[in-house]
């Protein structure tokens, strides 16, 4: 019911436009687009985009959620605006695409503003699936780089012992003991990670030891004391010390916790499941259950890291659940799960654009073959077939270059602006990966290039006669 209520929107304002149309420009066999631009269009593009702009910035600066909802409203801004920044476009490269291409690059950069609503629907599909791509690699980056800092800046143990899976706890619990027996080793500290529900959302609590984590794991206590959770209270990751002496409740499966919070840290363990909570391992295993460990840090003694190396790996390689990793192992891998979630939405995304493209090259045909008239008298005037693609080819990289500039540029204030208000202390800071997003632009040029290199070819292979005499 859904995609036929959206099929019968999007077909309304076509249907509409057709009725309206005259009985004798029907009998056209293509539709005379006007050329200019409406004042009236661009300025409600323009306001809604003004507030769509101010709809992020106060979401910035009172942090509050709620307001980035207005930046949606920068879609219908583009849609609006899209004739007046297509029109905009061909007068701005018309210089540059002289110098580069010649005469052709002029007459390409001239197309563009000669159907200017065609030209920006065409454009925005590859603006919209650029900006969506934009927006996940932000995102990514972002958590990415969060999760990399906590361990890079927190890890101070020479090993570390992981669980074959980031998405549950798989190591034994008696390997801990096992491992603080051998000769070199100092000290282990073992985490456990379950979870709990606070203010009804579910969330990852690790269970410690408060005396021996923080030497292997530094996480950066900025107001009260971890060795306070053998009392029974609660750490939380965040950054606002005010929280200090505040009752906090955590409901397990089967028990609550209601204890005070002892202690506010800066930074979590690190991993894409990191706990936000943490308690003393052993209430924990009170409340909950004897728990497998998520992960093991150990220390070693001074002097003894290749031996002891060694022991620690034959020792985890006869645990089943149990994956061993040197300190920068686990920094290099600390991104892995995120990784892996990016690889599957990249996938998701380029499925999207290769549709994007299909509608790029269908509307590069139509609009080819409604100025056939005017090709075929740029061929008879003199210009090869060659010459007449690259003009197709030059046309479709203007419009793919500002389509896809104008993606990455939304996109990035977007997603500047819902990482800001809503990353939390999961994502405290945004990282704009420049270099992906530039072969973003250099993709989604090549790739509207390509998906117009046939409508291109098809048409320079039509007789000079049969393209000059078509009736347009």
């Amino acid at each position: 019911m859904t995609f036929k209520l959206l099929g019968c929107l999007s077909a309304w304002i076509p249907a509409r436009r057709a009725a309206a149309t005259p009985p004798i420009e029907a009998l056209r066999e293509s539709a005379a687009e006007p050329r200019g631009v409406s004042p009236a269009r661009t300025a409600s593009g323009l306001v809604l985009a003004a507030v769509a702009i101010a709809g992020g910035a106060v979401a910035v600066v009172r942090s509050n959620a709620t307001w980035v909802m207005l930046v949606a409203v920068i879609v219908p801004a583009l849609v609006l605006c899209g004739p007046a920044i297509v029109t905009a476009a061909s007068r701005g490269s018309a210089r540059v695409a002289r110098r580069v291409a010649g005469v052709g690059g002029s007459i390409a950069a001239g197309n563009l503003a000669a159907s200017p609503r065609r030209s920006a629907s065409t454009a925005l599909a590859l603006m919209l699936g650029t900006a969506m791509v934009t927006m996940f690699a932000v995102f990514a980056s972002s958590l990415t780089s969060a999760v990399g800092t906590d361990v890079r800046d927190g890890l101070q143990a020479d090993l570390v012992v992981t669980s074959a899976t980031a998405d549950f706890p798989t190591i034994d619990p008696t390997l801990a003991g096992r491992i603080t027996e051998l000769p070199d080793v100092d000290a282990v500290a073992a985490l456990s990670v379950t979870e709990g529900i606070v203010a009804g959302k579910a969330e990852a609590v690790g269970g410690i030891d408060p005396t021996t984590l923080p030497t292997m794991f530094d996480l950066d206590p900025i107001a009260g004391d971890l060795a306070d959770l053998s009392a029974g209270g609660v750490a939380v990751v965040g950054d606002d010390p005010t929280l200090l002496g505040d009752t906090l409740a955590i409901e397990f499966e089967r028990s609550t916790l209601e204890a005070p919070i002892v202690a506010v840290v800066a930074r979590s363990t690190g991993g894409f499941e990191a706990p936000l909570y943490f308690v003393d391992r052993q209430t924990l295993d009170t409340l909950v259950g004897r728990l497998l460990d998520a992960r093991l840090f150990v220390g070693l003694a001074d002097g003894a890291v290749a031996d002891a190396d060694e022991d620690v790996r034959a020792l985890v390689r006869a645990t089943p659940g149990a994956f061993f990793e040197t300190r920068a192992e686990h920094v290099a891998n600390s991104g892995s799960g995120i990784a892996a979630f990016r690889n599957f939405i990249d996938g998701m995304l380029l499925l999207a654009g290769f549709i994007a493209l299909l509608g790029v090259a269908n509307t590069t045909a139509l609009a080819i073959d409604e100025r056939s008239g005017e090709l075929g008298l740029l061929r008879a005037v003199g210009a090869t077939r060659r010459e007449l693609r690259r003009i197709v080819r030059l046309e479709v990289a203007l419009l793919s270059f500002v389509a896809a500039s104008i993606g990455i540029a939304v996109a990035v204030g977007l997603g500047w602006a819902l990482i800001d208000v809503a990353g939390g202390t999961e994502i405290p800071s945004v990282v704009v990966p420049w270099p992906r997003l530039a072969a973003t632009l250099v993709v989604a040029v090549a790739a509207g290039v390509a998906a117009a290199a046939w409508p291109a070819f098809r048409v320079s292979r039509v007789p000079v006669l049969e393209l000059a005499g078509r009736n347009h």
